[in-house]
């Protein structure tokens, strides 16, 4: 074959073979280090020989050596490979300083990640973390989304990861000061007090109702635009909310809020969701953790 005529650029595998093989002086080292068998290696390197037309190594007993043309040839890939392995390093470089932008409902955002939110940020390192608002459930991850937070049920769309970090819970809560102090006749003092009601959520008290097996309840109401709004009512003792225990947590916790009934376990979890293409972006996984380990941390701290 003329010399002209070689193109090893369309014989990118066997390089990447022959490279490692050469500068490990092992087909097993090879192997191990490109993650594929020995047998792999060795048809790879075989195939870049015979295109080539030159015997690349001396194959002994459970060694190899390279030959004249061995040694050219790795020389100048070997050159190559460690300049496409130090731009991945400056790309991973990047990779860190880009910010993970992070969507997720008003109301989880407000009620819990922004008190935690050092927290994430350690996890994170020097990757800067950028928060937006998400509550188009419908709505596909972009790309210009790293993470996003779903309640309910998990994206069904085919490219994206969904993992699962809490159980849906949700109950009624109440500022205690309207229950008296000790609290005393709870039920009935319920019935007197006004309902807050989330235009976000116009049917969560249909769905308490229907699922905790109470009475109906027929007390006047107040509506509020946001989830948000209606707790921050609620703790300021301007009647009863229907309230993800999630979002109650650090309230019932510090005594803003109680939750007389307990709380009732749904069908939904949240879920962190990224898309498949962002897989193994480093920050994007440290994310992922972290929201699983925290999320395991407070279902086991609020029970």
């Amino acid at each position: 074959m003329r010399f002209w005529q070689v193109n090893i650029l369309h014989h990118l595998n066997a390089l990447r073979c022959f490279e490692a093989a050469a500068r490990l002086g092992s087909i097993r080292a090879a192997a191990e280090e490109l993650n594929v068998t020995d047998g792999a290696v060795s048809r790879q390197v075989r195939q870049l020989e015979i295109y080539l037309g030159l015997s690349l190594f001396e194959r002994g007993h459970r060694r190899i050596s390279l030959t004249d043309s061995g040694t050219r040839l790795a020389q100048d890939v070997t050159a190559s490979f460690n300049l496409l392995r130090r731009a991945n390093q400056y790309l991973e470089f990047d990779q860190a300083k880009k910010p993970i932008v992070l969507a997720a409902p008003a109301s989880f955002l407000l009620r819990w990640l922004i008190p935690r939110i050092n927290r994430l940020q350690k996890a994170l390192g020097e990757t800067p973390l950028q928060l937006v608002t998400w509550d188009q459930q419908g709505c596909n991850i972009d790309s210009s989304i790293s993470v996003s937070i779903r309640i309910g049920s998990p994206d069904s769309s085919a490219d994206v990861i969904n993992t699962a970090f809490m159980q849906e819970e949700f109950g009624l809560v109440v500022n205690p000061k309207l229950l008296g102090i000790p609290p005393s006749n709870i039920e009935e003092k319920i019935l007197k007090i006004p309902r807050l009601i989330p235009k976000t959520r116009p049917n969560i008290w249909d769905q308490w109702i229907e699922e905790s097996a109470v009475d109906t309840f027929d007390t006047p109401t107040i509506g509020f635009e946001r989830m948000f709004f209606t707790l921050e009512a609620a703790e300021a003792g301007h009647g009863i909310a229907i309230a993800p225990r999630l979002l109650v947590t650090d309230s019932i916790t510090s005594g803003r809020l109680v939750a007389p009934f307990g709380f009732i376990s749904r069908k939904g979890k949240y879920y962190a969701v990224t898309a498949k293409w962002n897989e193994e972006n480093q920050s994007v996984k440290k994310v992922i953790n972290w929201f699983e380990k925290v999320g395991k941390e407070e279902k086991n701290y609020i029970q």
